[in-house]
């Protein structure tokens, strides 16, 4: 399946497992293998090629193992920010902080007390 954007993260996430476990297969690693060259549990490699939600640390151990990591730059390319943009940026708020609610005091009283 190619991934559009279309499909929903449960959709991709088993697509990704899919690719991850092929690329296994290809390299020809068992799981076994695979998590102990990655440093992460058995469990995990099962977990990530059948699609469930695994962490971002442990995809990118298996992208180590299988030399993706490079592939990251594609994924999330590095913006360049020229010295005009960062003088912009330099002004603009670097947080945003909630209003404070406003306090109306209410005295506690007795439940015969109206």
């Amino acid at each position: 399946m190619r991934i559009t954007g279309q499909e929903n993260n449960r959709m991709i996430l088993e697509e990704l497992g899919s690719r991850i476990r092929d690329l296994r297969i290809a390299m020809s690693l068992t799981q076994k293998d695979m998590a102990s060259k990655a440093g992460i549990s058995l469990r995990t490699v099962e977990r990530m090629e059948s699609g469930e939600n695994v962490g971002v640390e442990c995809i990118l151990n298996v992208m180590r193992v299988c030399m993706l990591l490079p592939s990251l730059e594609v994924l999330i390319p590095m913006t360049e920010i020229t010295p005009v943009m960062r003088l912009r940026q330099e002004k603009k708020r670097k947080r945003v902080t909630a209003r404070a609610k406003e306090q109306t005091s209410r005295e506690w009283k007795w439940g015969d007390e109206t």
